[in-house]
């Protein structure tokens, strides 16, 4: 075991670090990132951690400290990138073609985002709808399954077939009144989340397979069952299940 120092850009130290020469550059990274104070929660859990030794950046994350030249005593300069949003746009409809978005800012103008424009950006956290989108495209955030930030904003008006299938790391939406047509199992596979929606959407079973629903008025239409305040499991499909 050895000792080295590791210092922020300011000259500053971060830590005196106990490390294994075997440990890789990878590992260190890790440990580091658990250090850091500064910037906003998304930058801290997903930004990424350059580390500089004598004026050069590692690159080589399999690279064990040893191979590296870290020897005891040795000192490393920390640089912890933020995450920039990425603003993403296609004339009227939002979209990226970017498979490795953190942070996505969908500008002022847009009206709708476009099918697929997101799908299978497993990196993607947060988005940032503003207000003025009417319309979210089948599938446009399918198999988003890191995706766990999103408001969505009064002016949707539509969120179209499987638009947030398979996000799982969703854990809570609101769905505004504006909204007056979901989709086919446009939040199936959202199995950690809880949905706030109002009493006419509630009736829209198959867009909310797998979710939990939160509303203050609602009856299924298909069982009759009486009303309910945290949600239900409707005996004539088994869709939903309940959370009392």
């Amino acid at each position: 075991m050895a000792k080295i120092t590791a210092r922020l850009l300011s000259g500053d130290v971060l830590a005196e670090l106990t490390v294994r020469p075997d440990m890789t550059l990878e590992e260190l990274k890790r440990r580091l990132k658990k250090l850091q104070t500064s910037g906003d929660e998304i930058s801290r859990q997903f930004g990424p951690v350059d580390v500089v030794f004598r004026g050069q950046k590692l690159r080589n994350e399999d690279m064990t400290l040893k191979k590296a030249g870290l020897s005891p005593g040795a000192e490393v300069q920390v640089v912890f990138q933020p995450i920039v949003p990425v603003t993403c746009s296609h004339q009227d409809e939002a979209g990226c073609d970017v498979d490795s978005l953190v942070v996505v800012n969908i500008p002022q103008g847009v009206r709708k985002i476009r099918p697929g424009a997101f799908q299978r950006c497993s990196s993607l956290v947060k988005v940032i709808i503003p207000d003025g989108v009417v319309g979210i495209g089948n599938s446009a955030f399918r198999d988003c399954s890191s995706l766990s930030r999103l408001t969505m904003p009064n002016s949707v008006i539509s969120i179209e077939h499987a638009a947030f299938n398979n996000c799982s790391a969703l854990r809570s939406l609101t769905i505004p009144d504006s909204v007056a047509r979901i989709g086919m199992g446009a939040f199936k596979g959202c199995s950690s989340m809880t949905l706030t929606i109002s009493e006419p959407l509630a009736r829209q079973l198959s867009g909310f397979n797998d979710c939990w629903i939160n509303t203050k008025e609602c009856r299924c239409w298909q069982c009759e069952s009486h009303w309910f305040e945290q949600g239900w499991l409707c005996p004539a499909n088994n869709l939903w299940r309940a959370r009392f």
